[in-house]
């Protein structure tokens, strides 16, 4: 699975399983949309995404749905 074809199932996510599951698929880095930083850590519950990224003390939370607005692999 190639970085496109990476993104296009994250946009496709509807659940907390769906998303754990992309994650766990792959080892590649994700990066935010807006700042370019590095992920650090993402956490997913109840429907809601929440990140933080390296160095940074930028903290995201948004609904899984959109987290492809927020984060790229």
């Amino acid at each position: 699975m190639n970085i496109k074809e990476l993104n296009e199932e994250l946009r496709k996510v509807e659940s907390d399983e769906q998303m754990r599951i992309l994650i766990f698929r792959t080892e590649q880095k994700m990066r935010g949309v807006f700042h370019g930083k590095t992920v650090n850590t993402i956490i997913i519950k109840n429907g809601y995404a929440r990140y933080t990224y390296v160095d940074s003390k930028i903290k995201g939370c948004c609904k899984i749905e959109k987290l492809h607005q927020y984060v790229t692999f």
